[in-house]
């Protein structure tokens, strides 16, 4: 198995402040805040769905197959 990043780092604290000041000052400003946020969350859920549908796509590619197929390796007594 190839390994991809066991101890994935975290962006530094400032960065993540760039982010969000500015974010939730235009959710503030809005007429109807509630709707923006639920706004908000709905991309964030879509964003973090498709990143997870694209990060196991990629370990899928990656990811070696059996040189053995399950019965084989049942009837070799490997499995």
């Amino acid at each position: 198995m190839i390994r991809i990043h066991r101890n994935p780092t975290r962006p530094p604290a400032p960065d993540l402040k760039r982010v969000i000041e500015p974010l939730a000052s235009y959710i503030c400003a809005a007429d109807q805040p509630k709707a923006v946020l639920n706004l908000v969350f709905s991309a964030l859920f879509h964003e973090v769905t498709q990143v997870t549908r694209e990060a196991r796509a990629h370990v899928a590619t990656y990811r070696r197959p059996s040189p053995l197929s399950n019965t084989e390796a049942r009837r070799c007594g490997s499995y």
